[in-house]
């Protein structure tokens, strides 16, 4: 009958428990890569933030984050979300 656990070497283990660590303290956990904070604008000049990443299937992704750029709360919403993906880059690199 196989084990059902297996030993990995010591410096693995306080890898993953940092990664797992960091995971727990993050507000937002990305379901992919953490990607990168960009500035977008539409047909109508309307600038705003996305967020382009890829997803666990490796597809690359990006979803609206907070527009118009220039506005206090927009551009607050934009800066945290770049906070996040540097310090989870951080963590995994």
């Amino acid at each position: 009958m196989p084990a059902l656990h297996r030993f990995h070497p010591p410096a693995l283990m306080v890898l993953s428990a940092d990664l797992a660590s960091h995971a727990r303290g993050q507000a937002t956990v990305f379901v992919g890569t953490a990607g990168s904070v960009l500035e977008r604008s539409n047909a109508d000049g309307f600038r705003f933030c996305a967020h382009q990443f890829y997803d666990g299937d490796g597809k690359k992704r990006e979803r609206y984050v907070a527009g118009p750029i220039g506005a206090p709360e927009p551009d607050a919403t934009a800066r945290a979300l770049r906070l996040a993906v540097v310090e989870t880059k951080a963590a995994t690199t």
